[in-house]
């Protein structure tokens, strides 16, 4: 899964305090958005690297990934049957806001 985020400081990590205060995110939720959060923009982060950066489940990831969905934070796309594109939001903004100032701003560089 390719990550795309609005969050890009060079060696900090900047997590909104709504996110870490929504009591509709379980501790794994909000730990796996805490991580995607780190990552850079394209960089590849599959179940796997959740499972062992997390030490947790297969299931547990999955049910991290729901959270983060169904709570707005994290919009997923599919590449493909192997890749997804992940776009995470805040409270601010929506993963699906995310998701769509990607497309838009992918439109107008491709169009120069």
């Amino acid at each position: 899964m390719q990550t795309m985020s609005l969050n890009v400081s060079k060696g900090f990590t900047k997590i909104d305090r709504n996110v870490i205060m929504d009591s509709r995110l379980s501790q794994n939720a909000l730990r796996m958005y805490c991580i995607m959060m780190t990552l850079k923009a394209n960089q590849y982060a599959g179940n796997a690297y959740f499972q062992k950066a997390m030490k947790i489940s297969q299931a547990s990831v999955t049910r991290a990934r729901k959270e983060l969905i169904s709570t707005g934070y994290l919009e997923v796309q599919r590449i493909n049957k192997l890749e997804y594109r992940a776009f995470l939001g805040n409270s601010q903004v929506s993963g699906l806001e995310v998701k769509r100032r990607f497309y838009n701003d992918e439109l107008h560089t491709t169009k120069s």
